[in-house]
């Protein structure tokens, strides 16, 4: 439900996309939302490696004001 009235709110701005930075876990939600991996960033946080995912998705045509 939350997910529903942020994608409306952007469409209702006339936003062309969504876009986020998703862990591994939070990367399955997204894709059932409709996002698509754009790319899997790795990277060293306290001398670990981790990883995490570029996402984005389209929202149709943007509404000019």
């Amino acid at each position: 439900r939350l997910y529903g009235e942020l994608e409306a709110a952007a469409l209702a701005r006339g936003l062309g996309r969504l876009f986020t930075e998703a862990s591994e876990p939070a990367c399955r939600f997204f894709r059932r939302q409709g996002f698509v991996i754009v790319e899997r960033r790795d990277f060293e946080v306290g001398g670990g490696a981790i990883h995490n995912y570029a996402m984005e998705k389209p929202l149709g045509e943007v509404r000019r004001a």
